[in-house]
């Protein structure tokens, strides 16, 4: 036990020689041995702020060194893209198979000095695999949790993965097309992450201080790209679409008779709201918005106890006139699929006096005017960027 342990803490002290920036993150780590970890693997827990990393000794007996560097690295990547601390999924099984490929692809590959171990997942052995020779490259555990979960991985039962499996092999798991789903080994336990705000924030200065000092060593550049990408704060979209609508809810009020007081009931007269303010929706059919648009609306709904609201769809023109949004409505149908222009729907909230107007697109558009007096808040999906640069931006991620 004594010599792995000793093995293991010089590893990591070797790492300063070539993988500074490595060295540099595990030396934030608390370190354990833990011959009780199921599967018998590594694990990074965060705990009230604090980082631990717990790995088995006999795992780490069975690797050379150059494949250890490759699990440190691969442990390391999953803290510094906030994996541990932050990006979580709805389908976790899944997840943690597109948050693997992430942190892969940010591994180099080097003989004698940092490999992989045998049968882990990586995009270029998943390439392959017939129907998968479209997965790109470099890309988010995102990207690749919805690129796995449209070829139906998501609703196979997972299997195998225990850190003892022996590499890609095609199993009688199927994906959408009918093509074999293929295993891959794990190499460590995502059991022990959950949302850690003082974790996050201590990684995301420890980023900070590694780009202001260039303590990156020999990572290469589009690796580095891709780490300080991440550092980008991703926000509650949910909050922010409240906070921008709720900005315009009135508090005004007026004596009804016809409602109830809330405390002494029909023997004193009620209250309700005073609305005069409209604001409107604005749904462009045209894009890849429809995937959200089911928690988008619901959002919407939960606003209309405090203001007007009225549902429009546009694409090169406007293609449903503004309704009121209600809460009767069960179902909503959209149209168009079009080219996209928004001067039309400007024109409409200029000529209606709508108070805010508020756009769901995917952002390919012509540039358009400026609204005279309506506030304006673009709802977008990941990774794209509304056609001016005047109004307020919500990136809409559809797995949160």
């Amino acid at each position: 036990m004594a010599t792995i342990n000793q093995r293991f803490d010089w590893l990591v002290r070797f790492l300063i020689v070539r993988w500074r920036f490595i060295h540099h993150i595990l030396g934030m780590l608390k370190k354990h041995a833990d011959p009780k970890l199921n599967p018998p693997t590594m694990a990074v827990a965060v705990n009230n702020g604090e980082i631990h990393l717990f790995y088995h000794p006999g795992f780490v007996q069975k690797l050379s060194d150059p494949q250890l560097v490759w699990v440190f690295y691969h442990e390391v990547g999953h803290l510094v893209l906030h994996h541990c601390t932050y990006r979580q999924f709805h389908n976790s099984k899944l997840g943690n198979i597109a948050q693997d490929l992430a942190v892969n692809e940010l591994i180099p590959n080097e003989g004698g000095s940092c490999e992989p171990v045998p049968g882990v997942c990586l995009v270029s052995e998943l390439r392959q695999f017939k129907g998968y020779d479209d997965l790109k490259h470099s890309q988010s555990a995102e990207y690749y949790y919805d690129y796995l979960q449209k070829k139906g991985w998501g609703k196979q039962p997972e299997s195998g993965g225990s850190g003892e499996g022996s590499g890609p092999a095609g199993g009688n798991r199927k994906d959408s097309e009918g093509n074999g789903i293929p295993e891959f080994r794990r190499v460590d336990s995502h059991n022990k992450w959950k949302q850690d705000e003082i974790a996050d924030i201590r990684l995301r200065e420890e980023i900070k201080h590694v780009s202001r000092t260039e303590m990156w060593g020999q990572l290469s550049g589009e690796a580095q790209a891709q780490i300080e990408a991440a550092q980008v704060r991703r926000f509650n979209w949910r909050s922010l679409v409240k906070q921008f609508l709720g900005a315009f809810a009135t508090s005004s009020r007026e004596v009804s008779l016809r409602r109830p007081n809330r405390r002494m009931g029909y023997l004193m007269p009620g209250h309700r709201r005073l609305r005069v303010d409209k604001h409107l929706v604005v749904v462009d059919t045209s894009g890849s918005t429809l995937e959200f648009l089911p928690k988008f609306l619901a959002i919407i709904n939960s606003m209309l106890d405090y203001l007007c609201i009225d549902l429009a769809m546009c694409d090169a023109k406007i293609v449903e006139e503004p309704k009121p949004f209600t809460k009767h409505a069960k179902t909503f149908e959209f149209s168009g699929l079009g080219g996209t222009n928004f001067q039309p729907i400007i024109d409409l909230v200029n000529e209606k006096h709508y108070r805010s107007v508020t756009i769901v697109t995917d952002g390919c558009a012509d540039v358009c005017t400026k609204p005279k007096i309506a506030d304006v808040l673009w709802c977008l999906p990941e990774g794209c960027t509304p056609p001016v640069d005047w109004g307020r931006v919500v990136t809409i991620d559809k797995e949160r």
